[in-house]
């Protein structure tokens, strides 16, 4: 499981899964949090397009989702027993 600290497009969830599947992760899931949470988070086109989603509810810019989606890559490793 990795961990979106806001909401976390579709397109962009998908992505995520689809390169942990690449290595090696069976399931993978994502938990986003509740409360504490950053904003919506976009991809840089649905920030600029809308494309259906409030950009201006994603307050940190067109930049958001590609630094969210690098760091929960980067940083999620596989448990081992």
């Amino acid at each position: 499981m990795v961990g979106a600290p806001g909401e976390l497009a579709a397109g962009l969830g998908l992505k995520i899964k689809k390169q942990l599947k690449a290595k090696g992760i069976e399931h993978p899931t994502i938990g986003g949090l509740a409360n504490e949470w950053i904003s919506y988070i976009l991809s840089a086109d649905q920030y600029n397009n809308g494309e259906g989603y409030e950009s201006s509810v994603s307050f940190y810019g067109d930049g958001l989702g590609k630094v969210i989606v690098d760091g929960m890559l980067n940083t999620s490793l596989p448990l081992t027993d």
